[in-house]
């Protein structure tokens, strides 16, 4: 009986995992043997392959003396600096070449990552158990939005044991959307006010708990600096609730990043500093073009066939088939995330850049001035361009010298 309870427990086997070089023997009769003996119900789920661990682009052998013990590494790296090394040096089913400076790098990101947090200690105690406001700014909204995309990716990720992906997701992304943030909070004078100090408070919890199962030991030491509750390793994965989740904001954030990348390249293939940014964009409700041409691009129809439907409803065809081309290569650009917010989203882009006009002021480094296209007094420089959904008419008056 006591056996049949130990079968039951252990059985079915939810992960096995192996070298490559036992695929064609031993692994293949580890399932023949299964299938043979056990019913369905009680054959293995998933069989991972893992490759060789390498040093320095050299297979290791003792013949080579360069067979490192893990206890060594562990004392020269720290076990987390060792088990992050591991994690993040190549994907489960990739051969891992091992090298010291790789390692260091890594720990020198934890560094980084715990200045971050412990900068942050106080405000992160205080705050962390208060509730987020329901009446937040665009980069509160954005921040929050995106860290719940980067958690459920990592989810994913690890369900799939891609460990190195889902790890530079947490150690390397999050980090950079977090300064991100940050430095929007500042350039608007509003870092740690009352609701980003919350916001702020909530991410770097969920931070902590998405870190422990690369860097317990390292995990524990800053939950223990918060105030958490019990062990970190025992705490669950952090979920951030879909109440909290604004595709508008990601939209909106995406759409300021690309605006501040196209103001930057007119600058650098002028090579002159920019006295002024003028940008003309559509209103809110002519996003119908980009919809149409986003369900086209769902549904693999061609090109030809949306510019011929928009341009059959158009009094002036050939605009309409100028602009029609324009919108599909515009929808065909966006990443697929983005691409399906922006199927059924249409923003108000005269009110974002005004919401982050200081920020965006500081990034191409001139004052930005803001009309809907055709407004009466909106000012043009040269040419007339045509405004798009998502892609604004830019023009940029630069200094003579």
């Amino acid at each position: 009986m006591d056996s049949r309870k130990e079968f039951e427990y252990w059985y079915p086997l939810d992960s096995r995992h192996s070298a490559k070089d036992l695929v064609k023997n031993h692994l293949t009769f580890f399932i023949f043997n299964h299938a043979a003996i056990f019913p369905k119900d009680k054959w293995p789920r998933q069989i991972v392959v893992y490759g060789y661990v390498m040093y320095r682009g050299q297979k290791m052998s003792k013949s080579l003396f360069n067979v490192i013990p893990v206890e060594i590494l562990a004392k020269q790296l720290s076990p987390d600096g060792l088990r992050i090394t591991i994690a993040l040096s190549s994907e489960i089913d990739q051969d891992l070449d091992f090298r010291e400076e790789t390692a260091y790098t890594l720990i020198e990101q934890l560094r980084r990552i715990h200045t971050l947090i412990l900068s942050h200690k106080e405000i992160i105690k205080e705050y962390r158990k208060k509730p987020i406001p329901t009446r937040i700014s665009l980069e509160d909204s954005w921040i929050i939005s995106k860290i719940k995309e980067r958690l459920d990716h990592a989810a994913e990720m690890l369900e799939g044991s891609r460990i190195r992906d889902a790890g530079n997701t947490i150690f390397y992304i999050i980090e950079e959307d977090i300064k991100k943030y940050i430095d929007i909070l500042k350039t608007k004078k509003r870092y740690l006010d009352e609701e980003s100090k919350v916001i702020l408070a909530h991410i770097f919890d969920t931070w902590i708990r998405a870190m422990a199962p690369y860097t317990p030991f390292y995990a524990e030491e800053l939950w223990s600096t918060i105030g958490g509750e019990g062990f970190v390793v025992e705490a669950s994965w952090p979920i951030i609730k879909d109440e909290f989740y604004s595709e508008e904001a990601l939209l909106a954030m995406e759409y300021i990043d690309r605006l501040v990348n196209d103001i930057r390249e007119i600058i650098r293939v002028r090579k002159k500093k920019p006295r002024e940014i003028i940008v003309h964009v559509v209103k809110p409700g002519e996003y119908r073009l980009l919809w149409k041409a986003i369900e086209y691009i769902e549904g693999n129809k061609p090109m030809k066939e949306y510019i011929r439907e928009v341009v059959s409803e158009a009094l002036n065809k050939k605009k309409a088939g100028i602009i029609a081309r324009q919108v599909y290569e515009l929808a065909s650009s966006l990443p697929p995330k983005i691409r399906h917010i922006a199927s059924n989203v249409s923003l108000d882009e005269k009110g974002i850049i005004k919401e982050l006009g200081v920020w965006i002021e500081k990034l191409v480094g001139a004052p930005i001035t803001v009309y809907y296209q055709g407004e009466k007094d909106a000012k043009i420089v040269g040419r007339e361009k045509p405004s798009l959904p998502l892609k604004p008419a830019i023009y940029i008056e630069f200094y003579n010298r």
